[in-house]
């Protein structure tokens, strides 16, 4: 990432979705002074992104700093952790660590500055599906802390940009057998049961969704919920990538309503309206009948009042 680049507006949606995890995080921590839970932010980028049509918003290093949470960030451009840096200045006390680093290569230096005993988030925005392992995801999932007394194991809540397009993209190298690109792929994934997922499927929308399920199979084991929403540029019906959020939070019903009524206002923004994206409704893929219970009572509750 460079300080010349200019961003696509549909990552404004990633923002919204990632201030809107922080600011959960944030308002349950107000009670201990936020010193019960640490943001990671993996690709962190910019403090300050621009976008098309010489717009400016703040980066999610700023949005995270502006909660009050305590923040370690990596960044691979040394211009851009350079300006994180800067930050220190005006948030002193809540930047632990800024680290300048491929995230796979450093991953054991960075777990080291998060206290696995507290709430933890994870936000990894991959700017396509080179540039994170599954080995790097397994190791943030595996560093856990078990209660002695209850044996409730605590993990960190991760929040991912699964690029949807790129991997597509490299999809269509499996009957070119192009190695270097499929490898891209089972490096994502961890395995290479993507290849069969993608060639179960008959249409673009079924071999979409089977890639989706393949990357979140792996993360069953560990999480209770799976919360997930699709971008996709309506000009051209393009999927561009899910955002999806893994948490043992039990009580969904305290955050999918919510997260709900957020999406149909931003819908109405008109960078979305103007440049044409799409997003789905919320999820929890793992918890689907409870979740599509929640978002019809919700639906009822909103008919009622109207």
């Amino acid at each position: 990432m460079s300080e010349s680049r200019i961003w696509k507006h549909h990552s404004r949606i990633k923002l919204r979705f990632y201030k809107h995890y922080v600011q959960i995080c944030a308002s349950h921590h107000i009670k201990d002074n936020y010193k019960r839970f640490t943001l990671v932010d993996l690709f962190c980028g910019e403090p300050r992104i621009q976008f098309e049509g010489n717009n400016y918003i703040d980066g999610s290093p700023l949005i995270a700093l502006k909660k009050k949470v305590k923040c370690v960030f990596n960044d691979i451009s040394e211009s851009v952790v350079e300006n994180v840096k800067n930050l220190n200045k005006k948030y002193p006390q809540q930047i632990i660590e800024v680290f300048n680093s491929d995230a796979n290569e450093n991953i054991e230096a960075i777990l080291e500055k998060v206290p696995s005993y507290y709430h933890s988030l994870f936000y990894l925005d991959p700017d396509n599906a080179s540039q994170i392992s599954f080995e790097t995801i397994q190791r943030i999932i595996d560093y856990k802390y078990i209660y002695k007394q209850t044996k409730e194991i605590m993990r960190p809540e991760m929040l991912i940009n699964f690029p949807l397009y790129s991997i597509t993209k490299n999809c269509g190298y499996i009957d070119k057998h192009n190695q270097s690109r499929c490898e891209i792929n089972t490096r994502f994934f961890g395995n290479d049961n993507w290849k069969k997922a993608y060639q179960k499927g008959k249409t673009p929308d079924e071999r979409r969704k089977n890639l989706f399920i393949t990357f979140l199979e792996s993360f069953k084991p560990y999480y209770i919920h799976s919360y997930s929403v699709l971008v996709k540029s309506l000009n051209s019906n393009t999927p561009l990538y899910y955002i999806v959020f893994f948490s043992n939070f039990r009580r969904i019903d305290e955050i999918l309503p919510n997260l709900v009524g957020n999406i149909e206002r931003w819908k109405k923004e008109d960078y979305i309206r103007k440049y044409k994206y799409g997003i789905s409704r919320p999820i929890d893929c793992y918890n689907r009948e409870e979740s599509l219970n929640i978002l019809e009572r919700g639906k009822n509750e909103n008919s009622s009042k109207n």
